[in-house]
């Protein structure tokens, strides 16, 4: 009886690793050693001398927009499928039309996409080259964000996926779902960051800084020359470390319900537990407001 059992154990497990393997397709479960990929690029151009801000919206790829010395807007298309077959993921990215729509001031680049079946898969990576005072208004459901070398304000926003900025000269306001947020060499009057699943890293030139992240650290240097007033920094699960100027002036109000406060601030008060700041440095113009609620917050002055 027990050689029985075993004899037919074996021959479902033979049946059902047929089954996952070389029948995957057949039963409707799509496997990536079955998938074929298919990929090319293509290029277009379009002038943007009189052009004040540029919109993209795509629901699965990368966007990268340079600023750059041009009248010109200069895209570069990267479309990758995945299909059953060499025929009909070819078929997928022919059948992807790119164009770049120009309505004054304002451009927007525009991807259609052909009809997919259940399994397919479709991606479409921008990467663009701007004049460097352009605004640009971005967003990707699936993808990497980076914005570099650009004078006018940026809005960015993705669902899977980081956001980079940098050498920007504009308000800043990005989002993103599940991944961080990096920033370098940015100036900005308004800065506002969200993140519900990543951290937020980061030096700017700033006045007001809002960031908040559910699940992550936080982790800003306000650089010299920073006219900072108001920041607003809060993570629900997360560390908080925030470098402020010598000469900043504000109400500080700096909490943590499970964590511990470092300062170095002057003229402020720190309860016995180290989890409330209070007090008013200089002239007090300025706000300052520090939130976590299971983690740690640093604030130092710069030396």
């Amino acid at each position: 009886m027990k050689k029985f059992f075993l004899i037919n154990w074996l021959l479902f497990v033979v049946s059902f690793t047929g089954l996952m393997t070389g029948g995957c397709a057949r039963y409707g479960i799509l496997c990536d050693s079955s998938q074929i990929k298919y990929a090319k690029t293509a290029e277009i151009s379009d002038d943007a001398s009189k052009i004040e801000s540029l919109h993209i919206n795509i629901d699965s790829g990368s966007i990268t927009v340079r600023g750059s010395d041009t009248d010109e807007c200069r895209l570069l298309a990267t479309i990758k499928a995945l299909s059953f077959t060499s025929k009909e993921a070819k078929a997928l990215v022919d059948g992807t039309q790119i164009k770049i729509l120009n309505s004054g001031t304002q451009m927007e680049v525009e991807v259609k996409k052909p009809i997919m079946q259940k399994f397919d898969q479709l991606e479409v990576s921008l990467e663009i080259s701007i004049p460097h005072a352009i605004s640009s208004k971005l967003h990707t459901s699936s993808g990497n964000i980076i914005v570099t070398g650009l004078d006018g304000s940026v809005d960015c926003s993705t669902i899977t996926g980081s956001i980079e900025i940098k050498k920007v000269q504009g308000n800043v306001t990005a989002n993103t779902n599940s991944g961080n947020i990096k920033l370098d060499d940015v100036e900005s009057q308004h800065m506002e960051l969200k993140v519900k699943t990543g951290s937020i890293n980061g030096e700017a030139l700033v006045d007001e800084l809002t960031g908040a992240v559910i699940s992550g650290n936080i982790s800003m240097k306000c650089i010299p020359g920073s006219k900072v007033s108001d920041v607003s920094l809060s993570a629900n699960t997360g560390c908080i470390w925030l470098t402020l100027p010598k000469d900043y002036s504000g109400n500080i109000d700096v909490s943590t319900d499970l964590g511990h406060i470092d300062s170095d601030l002057p003229q402020v008060t720190k309860n016995p537990d180290h989890k409330k700041l209070r007090g008013i440095i200089g002239n007090g113009n300025g706000k300052l407001k520090i939130k976590t609620i299971n983690g740690g917050i640093t604030v130092k002055m710069q030396n």
